[in-house]
C-alpha cells in the first residue's frame, strides 16, 4: 500500500452523473489511503453525502484513513441537516486556511 494518499476532487455539482464517477472511483481505491477535497462543492444532495458516509465507513471497517479535506459550506450544512455532520465531518477532516 502507497503511504501517500490519493486525493479526489468532488465536482462543484457532484450530483447525478458525478456521483456515479465518484462511487466508482472509490471502489476502484479501496484499501488506499485516500483524500476526498470537498471544497470546490456548491450542490449536493443526499445521494452525494450517503456515498461519503459509505465511503468513510468501508475505509475504517478497513483500518484505512479516509480523509474529508476542507468542505464547504454547503457540504458542512447539507451534512448538518442529514443528521451526519459527527461523523463525516470530526475525525479525519482536515480544514485548509
Amino acid at each position: 500500500m502507497s503511504s501517500d494518499p490519493e486525493t479526489y476532487k468532488l465536482p462543484a455539482d457532484p450530483r447525478a452523473n458525478a456521483c456515479g464517477a465518484f462511487f466508482d472511483a472509490l471502489k476502484a481505491r479501496r484499501g488506499t489511503r485516500i483524500v476526498v477535497d470537498a471544497s470546490a462543492v456548491e450542490r449536493i444532495d443526499t445521494l452525494v453525502a450517503q456515498v461519503l458516509m459509505i465511503g468513510k465507513r468501508t475505509w475504517a471497517a478497513d483500518d484505512v484513513p479516509f480523509t474529508l479535506l476542507d468542505p464547504s459550506e454547503t457540504v458542512t450544512a447539507a451534512l448538518k441537516s442529514l443528521g451526519l455532520a459527527d461523523e463525516l465531518l470530526s475525525e479525519g477532516t482536515l480544514h485548509v486556511d
